[in-house]
């Protein structure tokens, strides 16, 4: 076999490169393109490397995914850093912000920023805790952001929200009495 300099050697990733990239005219891709007529030619002078294999990134398992909702459940008022949750199953930081993104489809932030809301949104409508408290009971800043957050995902600020929910629930209430049915 005839060792072939350095300088003369492609690879399939460079011929991909020519291939695909727009830049290159014509001329030049109608080169590279009859590459594969060259390397049937001379087949022991062409040093094709294959591609590297894709990263395999598995999901959490089920024992994974119960031990981190609970953590954030009990800690929603506290901070949930990344690193606390991924030495909690047991994964390097990177790889578990990998692979609870594929387990829930959407990151651990937004996660975490889901289940305040949701914790919010029960709040509101639960208790008559002012906006700061609640904001602090879901483990957010201030009132400030809370507003923030709420408005961007609902679309409403939290006390308009909160009157919405007061509205619906008492006109839906039930009549005590049938004479009230009579008047309706």
């Amino acid at each position: 076999m005839v060792p072939v300099p350095k300088q003369n050697r492609l690879s399939v990733d460079k011929l991909r490169y020519y291939v695909l990239d727009p830049q290159f005219n014509n001329s030049v891709r109608n080169q590279v393109l009859s590459f594969p007529i060259v390397v049937a030619s001379y087949p022991e002078q062409i040093e094709i490397k294959p591609l590297p294999k894709p990263r395999y990134c598995g999901s959490l398992t089920i024992w994974q995914r119960r031990r981190v909702t609970q953590y954030i459940e009990e800690n929603l008022s506290n901070i949930i850093r990344i690193e606390d949750l991924a030495d909690l199953v047991r994964l390097s930081p990177g790889y578990f912000t990998t692979t609870f993104k594929t387990a829930f489809g959407i990151s651990p932030y937004q996660y975490i920023i889901s289940q305040r809301l949701d914790m919010a949104k029960y709040l509101l409508q639960n208790t008559n805790l002012p906006l700061c408290e609640i904001a602090i009971d879901c483990g957010l800043s201030d009132q400030s952001h809370l507003c923030n957050l709420f408005r961007r995902t609902f679309g409403m600020s939290p006390s308009k929200w909160r009157k919405r929910q007061d509205g619906l629930s008492s006109s839906v209430s039930a009549p005590t009495n049938t004479s009230e049915l009579a008047i309706r």
